[in-house]
């Protein structure tokens, strides 16, 4: 079922630039592109690398690491290739001026 969780104001999260939270021991990224948030899992699945270093391109984040792409809003793996392992996407909305996060 899940729980939202308060992340703060939608100011701290910039568009093309991404914001870290941790939630519940885990990192999560926050993003906008266009105006729509997305959440992400801040660790590469393929290698635990801070996807936040990494680079924002449209519609995908770059792992520094290895360069895998990841898709932001479904996380399936772009690049080298599609099936590869696939980055956790969480249900984020705005309530007034506040972020909200859904945790599994």
């Amino acid at each position: 079922m899940g729980q939202w969780v308060n992340v703060g104001s939608k100011q701290a999260v910039q568009e093309g630039q991404m914001f870290l939270v941790q939630l519940e021991g885990q990192p999560i990224a926050l993003t906008m592109e266009g105006g729509k948030l997305y959440a992400f899992r801040a660790l590469c699945p393929h290698a635990s690398a801070d996807l936040t270093q990494g680079d924002l391109r449209p519609g995908m984040v770059i792992c520094p690491l290895h360069a895998y792409r990841f898709d932001l809003r479904t996380g399936i793996c772009l690049k080298p290739r599609e099936g590869g392992p696939r980055l956790r996407i969480y249900p984020v909305e705005r309530r007034g001026d506040q972020v909200w996060v859904l945790l599994p």
